[in-house]
């Protein structure tokens, strides 16, 4: 799972690289908003959901700042935004923990009460001789 995150942010490089337009990002703001991605594509493939949310969190506020700015336009600024959010989900369902194992407590063993010994008495059952008459 973790490389398919990486290469969800490493799509968003793309998008952020090429879809920016040549109106207004100088050289340097281009490669800042690259060095953003790169932080949260090495945190993808690190397994660093909250590594990846905090570098795209800065990524999404760098690229506002360009769009008031006027350096990237709104249409290009909403496609960083969306792709930025789009990656921000798929790092955290993808690189969050596995649950930990719930363990299964049985219950301790009750004691059952052994059958009472059956009393010597009296009762008819084998060997008991029918008491009568002797000598019939």
């Amino acid at each position: 799972m973790r490389s398919a995150a990486a290469i969800g942010v490493a799509a968003l490089v793309a998008v952020a690289i090429a879809g920016c337009g040549d109106e207004g990002l100088s050289s340097a703001q281009r490669d800042h908003l690259a060095g953003r991605i790169a932080a949260a594509k090495r945190a993808a493939g690190a397994g660093d959901a909250d590594g990846v949310r905090a570098a795209l969190v800065r990524f999404r506020s760098d690229v506002r700042e360009l769009r008031d700015a006027g350096a990237l336009s709104d249409d290009d600024a909403a496609r960083l935004l969306a792709g930025a959010l789009a990656a921000s989900r798929r790092a955290r369902s993808e690189l969050a923990p596995a649950p930990a194992p719930t363990a299964t407590v049985s219950p301790p063993p009750t004691a059952t009460a052994a059958p009472a010994p059956a009393k010597p008495g009296k009762g008819k059952g084998k060997g008991h001789e029918k008491h009568g008459k002797e000598g019939d």
